[in-house]
C-alpha cells in the first residue's frame, strides 16, 4: 500500500509505470517457434508449430517488469487515512523471476554506481533487490562486466555494439532514455531505475519510483520551457543532451545511435506516448477516485503541496507543451533535413533525366 502524500493527483507513479509497459507491449511479437532441450519443434495436437514471445522481459506481460496498481481508500478502526494505491511490491514476482541462478534485480539509488559510472559491491549506491540463488557473486560479476563494458571507451558503434549488446537489451535501454526524455524523469537516470536479467549475462532496463516526472522537481516547482538554452536543464527538464552526463550507458547511446534514438522517439510519439494517448491513461486511472473522495484526501493531509494545482488536467497541459517542444527540437529538423534531402535527390534524377 502506497501514500501518494506528495502526489494530489493520485496517479503519477502508477500511470508512468502503465505507459511504460505500453512502451516495452510495442516490441512484443509472438513470433518464436518453440523447441525442446534436443532440439525438437512443439506442436499441438493438429501437427501444428507452437510459437510465443521468447524475449524474458516481454514474456512476462503486464507492465514488462515495472508496478502496477489501482487507487484504493484506507480505513483504519473507522478512521479515514486518505487515498493509496495498490501496488505490486518491487521483488521477483513483479518481474516473474524463480529462485534459480540467473534470476536477478539491481536497484540503481546514486551515482557514480547507479549512474554505470563505477563498479559497484552492492553496498554502495547500486544495491541488490533479488538475487535467485544465495550466492550473489555471480549477480555482482555480471552486472561489473556490464559497467565495466559501458565505461570504455569507443571510436566506432561497431566495437560498441559487439562489447555491449551482448550485456545489455539495447531496445529496454533506448526505450528508458526516450521515456525518461518525453516525461522529464528528472531524477530516474542517475538512480530510480532497475535492471533486470533472467540468464545471469544480459540486463534490462525497468522504469520504478516515477513520482518526480512531468514537470514535477524534486522542490515540487514545475520546469518551465523557456525559450533561453542558458541552463539546458533549468529551461528544459532532462533532454539527450544533458542526460549523457547522468548516466553512462546513454552518453554511449546518444554518441553511437542519436539516429535510431531519434526513429524509436518519432514511432513514440505519433502512438504510444502522443499526447491523446498520454492524457488518456491519467483520466482512467484517476476516473475511478470520487471527486469527494479527492477533497477529502485533502482535509486529511492538508500538508500535501501543490493541491491547488497538480491534477490530471495540468499533466495533460504539461504533456502537451513538452510534446511540442520535443518535437521542434528533436524531430521537426530532422524531418526538415530529410524532405531537404529528397528534394536534391528528386532534383538529381530530374536533372539525369533531362540529359543534362
Amino acid at each position: 500500500i502506497k501514500a501518494n502524500y506528495l502526489d494530489p493527483s493520485q496517479a503519477v507513479n502508477v500511470v508512468n509505470a502503465k505507459l511504460w509497459g505500453k512502451i516495452r507491449s510495442t516490441h512484443y511479437q509472438v513470433s518464436d517457434t518453440l523447441q525442446d532441450d534436443k532440439g525438437n519443434y512443439l506442436v499441438d495436437n493438429n501437427g501444428n508449430y507452437i510459437i510465443a514471445e521468447t524475449d524474458p522481459q516481454l514474456s512476462i506481460g503486464g507492465n514488462y517488469g515495472a508496478v502496477d496498481g489501482f487507487p484504493i481508500a484506507v480505513y483504519i478502526n473507522d478512521q479515514y487515512w486518505g487515498l493509496y494505491s495498490f501496488n505490486i511490491p518491487k521483488d521477483d514476482w513483479m518481474a516473474k523471476m524463480p529462485s534459480k541462478a540467473g534470476y536477478a534485480i539491481v536497484d540503481a539509488v546514486w551515482s557514480p554506481q547507479g549512474a554505470l559510472q563505477q563498479e559497484t559491491n552492492f553496498k554502495d549506491q547500486m544495491e541488490l533487490q533479488f538475487c535467485g540463488t544465495k550466492d550473489e557473486k555471480w549477480a555482482l560479476n555480471s552486472i561489473n562486466k556490464l559497467i565495466d563494458a559501458v565505461v570504455a571507451h569507443y571510436d566506432k558503434a561497431e566495437d560498441f555494439d559487439k562489447a555491449v549488446s551482448p550485456l545489455v537489451d539495447l531496445d529496454s535501454a533506448y526505450d528508458y532514455y526516450i521515456y525518461s526524455v518525453l516525461i522529464n524523469n528528472d531524477d530516474g537516470l542517475f538512480r530510480n531505475y532497475l535492471l533486470q536479467t533472467f540468464d545471469g549475462k544480459k540486463w534490462y532496463f525497468a522504469a520504478y519510483d516515477l513520482d518526480e516526472t512531468f514537470g514535477r522537481t524534486p522542490d515540487f516547482l514545475e520546469h518551465t520551457l523557456a525559450d533561453s538554452d542558458t541552463n539546458d536543464f533549468r529551461d528544459h527538464g532532462v533532454t539527450f543532451e544533458n542526460a549523457v552526463g547522468n548516466n553512462r550507458l546513454m552518453y554511449q547511446l546518444w554518441k553511437f545511435h542519436k539516429d535510431e534514438i531519434l526513429k524509436r522517439s518519432q514511432d513514440l510519439v505519433r502512438w504510444t506516448m502522443s499526447a491523446a494517448s498520454v492524457d488518456t491513461a491519467f483520466v482512467d486511472y484517476v476516473r475511478k477516485i470520487s471527486q469527494i473522495a479527492l477533497d477529502e484526501e485533502i482535509k486529511t493531509w492538508p500538508g500535501t503541496p501543490n493541491t491547488s494545482v497538480d491534477n490530471v488536467n495540468r499533466i495533460g497541459r504539461w504533456y502537451m507543451q513538452r510534446i511540442d517542444w520535443f518535437k521542434q527540437r528533436y524531430l521537426d529538423s530532422n524531418q526538415s533535413e530529410l524532405e531537404q534531402l529528397k528534394a536534391r535527390i528528386e532534383n538529381l534524377e530530374h536533372t539525369k533525366a533531362a540529359g543534362k
